[in-house]
């Protein structure tokens, strides 16, 4: 079972389109146009039993990528071009590979050339999707055995590895701005890499991680993930140029796990913990806003997606998939089953 929605026009992941004109003979008066309607589409799976199908939720209906018997899949990374649809993850039926959806269809997303045969079979984590154009990026680590994982960025089904490769590396998210290619990852401490180039992301301790990259319009190079304080704390971070800034307090742990640019305003996403609780937040501009979680459960937050003026929040609260609207919890539910999210994208109907 594949069904492929239908789309006409729309939105990158993580895009805002900002609706506007001004009005004629050199008046200061502005007419607004509306804000045009969207729809929220959110990669995920859902377990069945012993197995989890593949799927994203369009406007809170799903839509199963692999229901075959006996196969596992999960999406791990959404995003939308033109009318088509691509989401990237695993599957069970290609051990040692990630894989690709292009509307429904799987393909195989093949090692890079220049890894040497391993002692062991492969595993990949793909991590990360940007579609540009007719070029199709991922972002993705690579599991073997010297070293123990590899970072490596596909553009086109091609892989790259990178860093040295001959020490630990992870890719942990990617994002493509211009003609330029940033992915987000760890190889020997935090970094982003900018077309193979890479910078480090520095700390007071040195301890840190990244999960996410964004650029803005100006070109600031933004990165979210975490640091480590002196007192053993980890504190929710964001980088701008490499200069760390933090989110949190520092008593309470924390991380940023998510990126979103609208115009000149930085969005992240992620969670703090307090005690055993991990509390689902995301922050404005470093302004902190707690998101409601019904029955007190424990929740992150994994995407963001502004939009005019409605914010969409993707994650996860005890064992279902969660959306909020401007605040306001919607569960993605799939019957009884327990559901889970991973990413979040925006499009017109």
């Amino acid at each position: 079972m594949n069904p492929v929605p239908i789309v006409r026009t729309l939105l990158p992941c993580l895009a805002v389109l900002a609706l506007g004109c001004a009005s004629g003979g050199g008046s200061p008066d502005r007419a607004v146009l509306p804000q045009a309607p969207v729809s929220v589409l959110v990669g995920g799976s859902v377990s069945l039993g012993d197995r989890r199908e593949a799927l994203y939720w369009k406007d809170g209906k799903a839509v199963y990528l692999e229901s075959a018997a006996g196969v596992n899949a999960i999406v791990t990374a959404l995003a939308v071009s033109g009318t088509d649809v691509y989401a990237v993850g695993g599957h069970s039926s290609h051990p040692g590979a990630g894989v690709l959806w292009t509307n429904g269809v799987l393909s195989e997303v093949p090692l890079p050339s220049s890894l040497p045969a391993p002692t062991n079979p492969y595993s990949v984590s793909l991590t990360g999707l940007a579609v540009a154009g007719a070029d199709v990026h991922i972002s993705g680590t690579v599991f073997a055995n010297s070293p123990d994982s590899v970072a490596v960025r596909w553009k086109n089904g091609s892989g790259s590895v990178l860093g040295g490769g001959s020490v630990i590396s992870t890719a942990s998210g990617i994002c493509v701005k211009g003609s330029n290619v940033f992915v987000a990852g760890w190889e020997g401490g935090a970094r982003y890499w900018k077309n193979g180039a890479a910078f480090g992301l520095g700390s007071d301790t040195g301890a840190a991680g990244v999960e996410a990259v964004a650029v803005t319009d100006t070109g600031d190079v933004l990165a979210a993930g975490y640091t480590v304080n002196a007192g053993g704390a980890q504190v929710a971070t964001l980088w701008r140029n490499g200069e760390p800034v933090a989110l949190t307090d520092g008593v309470h742990p924390g991380s940023a796990l998510a990126l979103a640019v609208a115009g000149t305003d930085v969005y992240a996403a992620g969670y703090v913990q307090v005690g055993w609780t991990r509390v689902p937040v995301y922050w404005k501009n470093g302004t902190q806003t707690t998101l409601p979680v019904a029955q007190g459960r424990s929740a992150e937050a994994c995407g963001i997606a502004p939009y005019g003026s409605d914010l969409y929040v993707v994650g996860n609260a005890g064992s279902n998939a969660v959306l909020w609207k401007n605040g306001s919890e919607i569960p993605l539910l799939d019957g009884a089953n327990q559901t889970r999210a991973t990413s979040i994208c925006l499009m017109h109907p």
